[in-house]
């Protein structure tokens, strides 16, 4: 068995995969990934004004129409489907409301909130979230998530106020523009205590994977 740190890491976790928005994009999806022993379907939805009618040439009725179609065939293929919310904070929100509630009642049971602009600060993210959940939770099965862009340097703080708002689960990566995973699992590990948090990441172990990442891809880019 390689117990090597990658190894370990992909052995914890589960595959979330883009079933887009068709049936036969969604079908195809989850055929590819049948094998694993953990797949996630998710489709990402548009919900601000602006976003909807730029990518999906949509109005509200129609783009709930939608959510409504493709989270009912998310969940048949996927026990574990997930809604993703690109634009949350920048939606009206009783219609991200209704958006949540539509896929909850289909059968997600992960709901991912984003902030991809990145405009918010702490405070704001733990009111956002907290009253999104408020308003939209379903039965307990449902996990609420959060994402978000890192344009004012404020990643790893928005996640820990995203937490403190309700999110059960945070989206982070080795290499991108939003949370990064190292900095933020040493946060958790360095002043989790104050907010009753605690992670069990090997950060020595993270740490390795992220650099092998890196220098992986910028060996592909140069």
């Amino acid at each position: 068995t390689d117990n090597s740190p990658s190894v370990m890491i992909l052995q914890n976790s589960a595959l979330s995969c883009n079933a887009g928005f068709s049936a036969e994009s969604a079908k195809e999806t989850a055929e590819a990934f049948a094998g694993s022993e953990n797949f996630r379907l998710y489709s990402a939805f548009p919900t601000s004004a602006v976003q909807m009618e730029y990518l999906c040439r949509k109005k509200t009725a129609a783009m709930l129409e939608l959510i409504d179609a493709v989270t009912k065939q998310n969940a048949v293929l996927c026990g574990a489907s997930e809604a993703v919310f690109s634009d949350a904070t920048r939606a009206e929100e009783e219609f991200l409301y209704e958006a949540i509630r539509t896929a909850i009642r289909n059968g997600a049971k992960v709901i991912t909130l984003c902030d991809d602009a990145g405009n918010l600060l702490p405070d704001e993210v733990t009111d956002f979230v907290q009253r999104t959940i408020q308003n939209t939770v379903g039965d307990s099965s449902v996990a609420y998530r959060f994402d978000c862009a890192d344009k004012l340097g404020l990643g790893s703080a928005l996640a820990l106020a995203a937490v403190k708002g309700g999110a059960e689960g945070i989206k982070t990566s080795f290499v991108s523009d939003g949370i990064l995973l190292s900095p933020f699992s040493a946060l958790i590990a360095d002043a989790g205590d104050r907010l009753g948090l605690k992670t069990d990441i090997d950060r020595t172990n993270c740490e390795y994977v992220s650099e092998k990442i890196q220098k992986r891809l910028t060996s592909e880019n140069d």
